[in-house]
């Protein structure tokens, strides 16, 4: 006797699905047997003769669609006929690569892209960041290290709006350029051939890889006055939320919340970093004598 769970998750094949097929073994992936979704069987209310592609009365539209592990993904609703075939004909070519689902392409891209996004960041910190603040922090030591109590409270005073006013500048412009390169691509992605799914993932990686970022420029701060205490706590945070955010989408088994918990873990790790930051220069003064 054979469980039914067996035959469902593809432990077992049954010896009519192999009669069907004609196929000796089946590649299966996470319980979804690829040459099953490869195979032409229509179903008979189907409007297209292509598998996976009906006919919406209600909108004027095609719309493609794939199952995979026992749910349905919709592949968009195109007006083209042939689009919404070769949305499923993409699908089913990705099923077909069993490694898919470890490698996941489409999460690949989308954070790709992300990265391409946040990329000016890195050059605004190192330009008007670094640069504005180095001054500032060789005046701090110099009166730390030969100036009276009054130099050294006006040079920390200096240096800390510096910083922040820098930091600031960079979280504001970096945001402000993710917001319209994602608008952008939004737009044109269509265009492009791509999947609803890639574009929300996208969305969200942007932003996450924009937190991370940010939280990445406070921690180098910490740097300067030796402060590896700070750096590290706001590390382990990132990485404890991003961990335990990332476990629970597994856990649910929703490939498509991947992308949250590196935008919660990057908001949490930058958020901490920003406190720490505060706290560390209001007794910088004792922390770096003593």
């Amino acid at each position: 006797m054979v469980r039914t769970s067996h035959l469902r998750n593809g432990h077992v094949t049954s010896c009519g699905e192999c009669r069907a097929t004609g196929v000796k073994s089946l590649t299966y992936v996470d319980g979804t047997c690829v040459e099953m979704i490869k195979a032409k069987t229509i179903r008979r209310n189907n409007t297209s003769g292509v598998p996976g592609v009906d006919w919406r009365r209600s909108k004027g539209r095609w719309r493609a669609s794939i199952c995979f592990k026992g749910k349905r993904y919709y592949l968009g609703s195109h007006q083209v006929f042939e689009d919404a075939v070769r949305a499923r004909k993409r699908a089913e070519k990705e099923m077909e690569q069993a490694s898919i689902f470890r490698t996941a392409p489409s999460f690949d891209m989308a954070m790709f892209l992300a990265l391409a996004v946040n990329v000016p960041s890195l050059v605004i910190f190192v330009v008007k960041v670094e640069t504005a603040f180095y001054e500032k922090f060789v005046l701090y030591i110099s009166a730390l290290n030969k100036g009276t109590l009054y130099m050294i409270e006006k040079e920390r005073n200096v240096m800390t709006r510096a910083i922040l006013q820098e930091l600031f500048f960079v979280y504001e412009v970096q945001l402000i350029i993710t917001v319209i390169l994602v608008c952008l691509v939004s737009v044109f992605f269509p265009f492009l051939d791509v999947s609803i799914h890639m574009l929300r993932m996208f969305v969200i990686l942007s932003f996450g890889v924009c937190a991370v970022f940010c939280m990445y420029f406070t921690m180098v701060v910490f740097y300067y006055f030796s402060d590896y205490g700070g750096a590290c706590v706001s590390s382990v945070v990132f990485l404890v939320v991003t961990v335990l955010c990332a476990a629970a989408a597994v856990l649910w088994d929703t490939f498509y919340l991947l992308p949250l918990p590196l935008l919660l873990g990057g908001l949490c790790g930058w958020v901490v970093s920003f406190l720490l930051l505060r706290r560390r220069m209001d007794t910088l003064d004792s922390f770096l004598m003593c």
